[in-house]
C-alpha cells in the first residue's frame, strides 16, 4: 500500500469523509451506519500501518460502529497529512455527536474517552488550518501589492516626483498596506520568516530594477543623493508638506535615507552617503523601513 498511499495520499481523505458521514446523528442517539465502511474496513489498515491485532479488534467492533470510527478517525487524523476538507467535515461531525449526546451515561468509558481524544485533535487540527489559511491569505495579499506597486512605477505612474521618492513612495505604501500587515503580523513567526525575506528580497530586486532604469545607469555606476532626488517637474508646496508629514517618523541619524527623502533637508546629514548605487540605496531605504523603523 506504499506505493498507493505515495500515488493517492488523497485517498486518506476519502476514509475520513466516509467515515465521518457515517456516523448518523439524529436526536440523543448516535450510531453508524457500517455498510458505508465495507470497503474502508478492509483498505484502512494496509494504507496507516497500524497494527493487525488492533485493527482486528477495530473491525470487530464494527458491529456497534461507534468506537471502530472514532478509532479511524483518531488514527488518519493523527498520522497522515489530510486537506481541509476532510478535517473540517471530521471536526463538523464530531462537534454534532457532542452537542447531539447529552446524557454519555450510554458510552462504555473509553467511546467516551474516544471521542473526548477525537474532538481535542480535531478541534486543534481546524484551528492550526485556519491559522495556515489565515497566513496564506496574508501572505498572497502581500505579493499581490508588490506587483501592483511596481508595475505603476513601470508605467511612470510616480514621475511626478524624483527616484528617491519614488523609492521612497513604494515603501511607505508597503509598510502601511497588505505587505506591511503580513510583516508586522508574521515577521518573528518561524512559519513566515523566509517568505518575508523573500519578498523582501524580491522588492529589494525590483526598486534596483526600476531605479537603474529610471537614471539610466548600470550595476556599478553610483550617484550623489542630490542626484536621486533631483525633480524632474517643479516641486509644489503641498506634496512637500504631504511627504514631511508622512515621514515624520525618521531619525536623521538611524534613517538618513529615507529621513533625506521625506523631509528634504536643506543640509545634508553626515550619516547620509553621498555615494550611491541603485544597489545600495534600494537596500538601506528597505531595511530602515523594514527594519530599524
Amino acid at each position: 500500500m506504499k506505493e498507493v498511499s505515495q500515488l493517492l495520499p488523497c485517498l486518506a481523505d476519502k476514509f475520513v469523509i466516509e467515515i465521518a458521514n457515517s456516523i448518523q446523528v439524529s436526536q440523543d442517539h448516535v450510531r453508524v451506519q457500517s455498510t458505508r465502511l465495507g470497503k474502508v474496513a478492509r483498505l484502512v489498515d494496509s494504507f496507516t500501518g497500524v497494527g493487525a491485532k488492533r485493527q482486528q479488534q477495530i473491525n470487530q467492533n464494527l458491529t456497534t460502529g461507534l468506537d471502530a470510527a472514532f478509532e479511524w478517525l483518531n488514527s488518519l487524523t493523527k498520522e497522515l497529512t489530510l486537506g481541509f476538507s476532510a478535517i473540517q467535515l471530521a471536526n463538523q461531525k464530531i462537534t454534532e455527536v457532542q452537542d447531539a449526546v447529552t446524557d454519555l451515561a450510554g458510552f462504555s468509558i473509553e467511546t467516551r474517552y474516544l471521542l473526548e481524544e477525537l474532538s481535542v485533535n480535531l478541534h486543534g487540527r481546524c484551528d492550526r488550518l485556519d491559522q495556515r489559511v489565515s497566513l496564506l491569505e496574508a501572505e498572497n495579499k502581500a505579493e499581490r501589492q508588490i506587483t501592483l506597486l511596481f508595475k505603476q512605477w513601470e508605467a511612470h505612474e510616480f514621475d511626478q516626483v524624483s527616484p528617491l521618492l519614488r523609492l521612497y513612495t513604494i515603501l511607505e505604501r508597503l509598510y502601511w498596506g497588505d505587505f506591511g500587515e503580513y510583516y508586522q503580523k508574521y515577521h518573528l513567526k518561524n512559519e513566515a520568516k523566509k517568505s518575508i525575506q523573500d519578498l523582501k528580497q524580491r522588492i529589494r530586486l525590483e526598486a534596483i530594477q526600476c531605479l537603474q532604469k529610471d537614471m539610466s545607469i548600470g550595476k556599478n555606476d553610483f550617484l550623489h543623493p542630490l542626484q536621486w532626488a533631483k525633480q524632474s517637474i517643479e516641486f509644489n508646496s503641498d506634496l512637500k508638506e504631504t511627504y514631511a508629514y508622512m515621514g515624520d517618523w525618521t531619525d536623521i541619524d538611524k534613517m538618513p535615507l529615507n529621513y533625506f527623502a521625506s523631509q528634504q533637508p536643506e543640509q545634508l546629514s553626515l550619516y547620509l552617503p553621498r555615494i550611491l548605487t541603485a544597489e545600495k540605496l534600494a537596500s538601506h531605504s528597505l531595511n530602515e523601513m523594514f527594519g530599524v523603523r
